[in-house]
């Protein structure tokens, strides 16, 4: 998922998925925020300890590496 990118739609903030990132069929990945987040790969990966789902209405947008909308939560 190298080049993916989470988009928090109200607040423009973004998360890109770390370089050699892969997510294999099946599995799943937790990115979290705010003052309690985990950095534990590959299942849980940091995006930041600030808040960024802090407010209401704010759509997630995940985008790939060529800039493709492939799916939006919110």
């Amino acid at each position: 998922m190298s080049g993916w990118v989470i988009v928090s739609v109200k607040g423009d903030q973004r998360f890109s998925f770390p370089d050699g990132f892969v997510l294999k069929a099946g599995q799943s990945v937790t990115v979290q925020s705010g003052s309690k987040a985990q950095n534990n790969p590959p299942s849980i990966l940091l995006w930041t300890t600030s808040n960024i789902w802090n407010n209401e209405g704010d759509p997630a947008e995940l985008y790939d590496n060529k800039g493709n909308l492939i799916a939006k939560a919110g």
